[in-house]
């Protein structure tokens, strides 16, 4: 069964609605004003800290700030609209290679980060439990209008913060993964810290889920509500204008009648790739000339090197491409897939379309909200997810 999605009530992005009714890939997707979930991040910063900008100092806290990873780059996002608003931002991490535009960055040092690397991530892990120096940093923060965090390493400091200084405080939830597919640590530190975190989150003057599903699951698994604002986009860099795909398919030597398939994302086991691979080829058996590119950064050496072996040619991997760059992919795209087990809400979902391109994608999760100018596929059936990538390469409708 492929289902194309038809809700017109879900929102992605600031202000931005596909316009509902059958997709038909010959069409430019038509957008309309609306709602953002619940609301739209400015308008909850707003909420939160009324009155003149200038006369706050917001601070957001994201254990590693890189452009690699989902949860920074919403991050960046925050960080931008917020400073253009005129708000102070400083943005606190313990690693960042992101080069900031109108607010600063701080980085939290230790003497194990610049002795022992490899002890890096377990510094990171067990920070929740670094009370003296959680507490250190809070005094740092004593000014601060609002808090913004994002995940779950730095909530300590947060709650320190509003205790000792009564700074008003924003937990942005971003998913709870399924255990089934975490790694033994990751479901180690679930069992270990997390529940300490959660203790303190609870407390917190506001929790933002980034989707319904992502909402209804947060309130099953820990008894939490929150309020939905939907990650946005950056319509400067995303949309349907002065993209060019060219220089994208030139640089893989790709025809220019080559139908491409694109994914973007990292490199685990959870993002699938391998079922996508699956599917292309059932869409290589039909258009020969198919392209399916692979853009992001492998977290997984022995998940990566598999792919490899059951990888054509035609099969690109990229390695990680920077934001800047992302346009022209979507732009050299035919049309978006992922075979994802496991989402919050999927960002360059809703990047392809806002570029103006069809997706197709499993039926999991949040991707009845995101999922606006393409169908969704039952979880698993690559047969049928093939078929339909070949139906919208055709140009044709399922």
């Amino acid at each position: 069964m492929v289902a194309l999605t038809e809700s017109s009530l879900s929102v992605i992005g600031p202000s931005l609605l596909f316009e509902e009714g059958k997709m038909d890939t010959s069409a430019t997707p038509v957008f309309k004003e609306s709602v953002q979930g619940d609301c739209r991040f400015s308008e909850l910063v707003e909420k939160t800290v009324p009155g003149d900008p200038s006369r706050y100092s917001i601070i957001i806290l994201i254990s590693q700030f890189l452009k690699s990873e989902g949860a920074s780059r919403v991050a960046e996002i925050q960080a931008k609209e917020l400073s253009k608003k005129g708000y102070s931002v400083t943005i606190y991490a313990f690693k960042s290679d992101i080069s900031p535009i109108g607010y600063d960055i701080k980085i939290i040092d230790s003497w194990v980060q610049r002795n022992f690397s490899g002890l890096n991530t377990l510094y990171r892990a067990l920070f929740p439990f670094n009370l003296w120096n959680s507490f250190w940093i809070s005094s740092e923060l004593k000014k601060s209008g609002l808090i913004i965090v994002h995940q779950e390493t730095l909530v300590i400091v947060a709650y320190f913060t509003k205790l000792f200084y009564h700074a008003r405080v924003i937990y942005w939830h971003h998913h709870i993964a399924d255990a089934r597919f975490l790694p033994f640590r990751a479901r180690l530190y679930k069992l270990i810290v997390s529940p300490f975190n959660w203790s303190k989150i609870k407390k917190f003057d506001q929790v933002v889920s980034i989707s319904n599903y992502s909402k209804a699951m947060l309130r099953q698994r820990k008894g939490v509500e929150s309020i939905v604002v939907y990650d946005e986009v950056d319509l400067g860099r995303f949309n349907e204008h002065n993209l060019n795909g060219m220089p994208v398919r030139m640089k893989y030597r790709i025809q220019p009648g080559d139908p491409v398939i694109l994914f973007v994302g990292r490199i685990i086991p959870t993002k699938n790739i391998h079922s996508l691979v699956a599917a292309f080829k059932v869409v290589k058996n039909h258009l020969p000339s198919a392209k399916l590119i692979v853009a992001g950064k492998s977290y997984s050496k022995q998940y990566s090197e598999s792919l490899m072996k059951i990888c054509a040619r035609d099969v690109i991997f990229t390695d990680f491409v920077p934001d800047e760059e992302l346009p022209d992919y979507y732009a050299a795209c035919d049309v978006y897939a992922t075979c994802s087990l496991l989402e919050g809400f999927n960002m360059p979902l809703v990047e392809a379309q806002v570029c103006g391109k069809p997706v197709v994608a499993f039926d999991i999760g949040p991707h009845k909200e995101v999922v606006k100018n393409g169908f969704l596929v039952d979880e698993g059936n690559i047969e049928k997810f093939g078929e339909t990538l070949i139906q919208v390469l055709r140009g044709g409708r399922i």
